[in-house]
């Protein structure tokens, strides 16, 4: 079963995520398409640890299993917040931890550090161009990919401010990767389309966007995801 987005929708959510998109090809594509297939192999690996132990045990989980997968501190502890998020939806709502399944998502994300110039993996470098830390699916290591993205014209403010934030060292945020889709290219090119999304919080959200425009509710979001994509 999937679980409900929040258990409360009255709340204010502490965050709100803010988005831009952008395509890669070849071999980067595939790179991208290997790092989200292993976070989504950790968390599933993961829910697997709980329902057998039944129990949110953070230390543990990353131990003996997250970390094996993604070999990476920061994607590892991006995992466990989904798992953390799905265990305390099924203690609010009442359902059995056994009946819980993932949807179909690919992504991956890591949380944030101010002393890292706001997000060490997933990372604003100018207003409109990332930092994104992915896998060779070859030799499975790591390394640093820049990327152009598409900012939406209604949000180019929010993000020259969040990247001139972070990268003074004075705002950390959520940052994730999410593949939209993905396909087969004449002649035989191997393209994904993405999102990167980051969770600002809702205060800064809020008063750059009176400046600016009206919030349309859209992107309202906390620890869990837009539109009920992830869990």
């Amino acid at each position: 079963m999937h679980l409900l987005r929040n258990a409360n929708p009255a709340k204010i959510p502490e965050e709100i995520t803010i988005f831009a998109t952008f395509s890669r090809w070849k071999d980067a594509a595939l790179d991208y398409l290997y790092t989200a297939c292993k976070f989504k192999t950790a968390t599933l690996l993961g829910l697997e640890w709980i329902r057998k132990n039944q129990v949110y045990d953070l230390t543990k989980l990353y131990h003996e299993v997250l970390y094996k997968v993604m070999k990476n501190k920061r994607y590892s502890i991006g995992s466990s917040l989904v798992l953390e998020e799905i265990w305390k939806s099924t203690k609010t709502l009442e359902v059995n931890i056994q009946d819980v399944e993932l949807s179909n998502w690919l992504m991956f994300q890591a949380m944030g550090d101010k002393d890292k110039n706001s997000n060490l993996n997933i990372r604003l470098i100018e207003p409109d161009k990332v930092e994104v830390l992915i896998l060779n699916r070859v030799a499975d290591r790591y390394y640093r990919d820049i990327v152009k993205v598409n900012v939406p014209k209604g949000y180019r403010h929010i993000f020259e401010k969040v990247y001139e934030l972070g990268s003074s060292k004075q705002l950390a945020y959520l940052g994730r990767i999410y593949i939209n889709n993905c396909w087969c290219d004449y002649p035989f090119e191997e393209v994904v389309n993405c999102e990167v999304q980051f969770s600002i919080p809702t205060k800064l959200y809020i008063d750059l966007k009176k400046r600016y425009s009206k919030n349309n509710g859209r992107l309202i979001s906390g620890i869990d995801f837009n539109d009920d994509r992830i869990n």
